[in-house]
């Protein structure tokens, strides 16, 4: 007899509330159901199939040289999406960009700080 998801998160909630989970094995099992609920919805695959670049800017220099080398090769051999890589020069540099930009058109900024995060909020 195979459970149905409501079964099962009743019974991972049972446990956790039992003392039989730790508070992190419990969100990391919720989110990891929520994480493979969601993938394997139908549209999901047709909008994960339809991406095919993203972008990233950041400061250039040798740091953006080794998240290239060690995480967007990886990636984009992995995933097949390639990773459009851009810089800027001050953060008021890519706030302008980002705020005169189309919705979309950066995903990823690596920035200075968590104070410069919230400019983008």
């Amino acid at each position: 007899m195979k459970l149905s998801t409501t079964k099962r998160l009743e019974r991972l909630h049972d446990r956790y509330v039992n003392g039989d989970l730790s508070r992190r094995t419990f969100l990391s099992l919720t989110a990891a159901a929520a994480a493979s609920a969601g993938l394997s919805m139908p549209w999901m695959s047709r909008a994960l199939a339809a991406v095919e670049q993203v972008r990233f800017d950041g400061w250039g220099g040798t740091v953006q040289e080794a998240i290239d080398k060690y995480a967007f090769q990886p990636y984009t051999a992995k995933t097949k999406i390639k990773v459009v890589q851009g810089t800027f020069g001050d953060e008021n540099e890519i706030i302008t960009k980002i705020k005169t930009a189309k919705p979309g058109d950066f995903q990823i900024v690596h920035s200075s700080g968590v104070n410069y995060y919230i400019k983008y909020v």
